[in-house]
């Protein structure tokens, strides 16, 4: 009896093994089929595709509804990842800045998941849920101190260095308000609340959130490859007053007549910006043959983009823009 049960486990056992590799084999070859490229040792799929599609606003999203549309959409992403290669290459990922940046977005995230929670309900309810923060964070505040710690959060601290930080952020038409002692006050007001929310959201757990995971790493890829653009293009490119009059001379439909020195800074901005782009191809497709980069664009044709709903209003078409592929 002993024996046969053993045999019959050993049965079951091999059956599971030969179901297990034929499961393995089958997701195997399934990822494959999935495969839209190959960057160096790294991978595009079409659900890398999908993702980035979802990102995007359903009026903007027909410009990647037909396949040529599709290429261009893969061919920024095949781009990014070799930014992103290059980066790691040269230690990017390591600069204090970059990770300052990182940070400061991380803290500005989670702080506006709780926010959003909290406003969904009523005004009311959340600035009785700010107070309830404050009283449990033993919130202190010194508005009139010129230099060092402003307010304390709990454990954290808020100092003039961070609040001149964010006012360095801010764009020009907002500098005003928040220039003046008031401002300044307000803005306080504003640096203690983001980390109260902050806090709560660590409380609550939500930086193990898959979603928001999923968002950081694609921030901290987009701003580790906008990094190595920006080092592979920091050497001044020069133009000589040559190449400006011969372009001034071969395009006088441009200029209707105005003289010369009244447009040549113009003409050479636009020559550097012309050098620039040429520059950067020659040292994409560098990185591209570094990456042994293969592509297979027929996967592509499988790729449904949704539009969204039929009667949705109008807009204009407009590229979706992350500052990568600008010139």
């Amino acid at each position: 009896m002993t024996k046969k049960i053993l045999l019959s486990l050993l049965f079951l056992l091999g059956a599971l093994f030969i179901a297990a590799g034929w499961w393995f084999k089958a997701a195997a070859s399934e990822k494959k089929n999935n495969v839209v490229a190959t960057v160096g040792s790294s991978i595009i799929t079409v659900d890398d595709i999908q993702e980035v599609l979802k990102r995007i606003p359903p009026f903007n999203r027909k410009r990647y509804a037909t396949k040529t549309g599709k290429v261009e959409l893969l061919d920024k992403l095949i781009e990014e990842e070799l930014l992103y290669q290059e980066a790691l290459r040269k230690g990017l990922d390591k600069d204090d800045e970059y990770r300052r940046r990182v940070d400061k977005i991380r803290h500005g995230i989670l702080a506006s998941m709780v926010k959003k929670g909290l406003w969904e309900n009523s005004k009311d309810k959340m600035d009785a849920s700010v107070m309830q923060m404050r009283e449990k964070a033993n919130v202190k505040v010194n508005y009139g101190i010129i230099t060092g710690v402003m307010a304390t959060v709990g454990n954290a601290s808020i100092s003039t260095d961070d609040l001149n930080d964010a006012l360095k952020s801010m764009p020009p038409y907002m500098l005003e308000r928040y220039s003046t002692k008031p401002g300044r006050a307000e803005l306080l007001d504003k640096l203690v609340e983001e980390e109260l929310f902050y806090q709560e959201a660590l409380h609550r757990g939500l930086d193990k959130d898959e979603e928001f995971n999923r968002r950081m790493d694609q921030i901290r890829r987009g701003l580790l490859a906008s990094s190595a653009k920006m080092k592979l293009l920091e050497k001044d490119i020069p133009v000589t007053e040559k190449e400006i009059k011969d372009y001034y001379d071969q395009n006088p439909e441009l200029f209707k007549q105005k003289p010369f020195d009244e447009v040549a800074k113009n003409i050479e901005r636009h020559i550097q910006q012309q050098k620039l782009r040429e520059k950067y191809d020659i040292l994409l497709m560098q990185l591209r043959e570094k990456a042994n980069v293969h592509v297979n664009e027929d996967i592509l044709d499988s790729i449904q983009v949704d539009l969204g709903p039929e009667n949705q209003p109008g807009m204009p078409d407009q590229p979706e823009s992350n500052g990568l592929f600008e010139p």
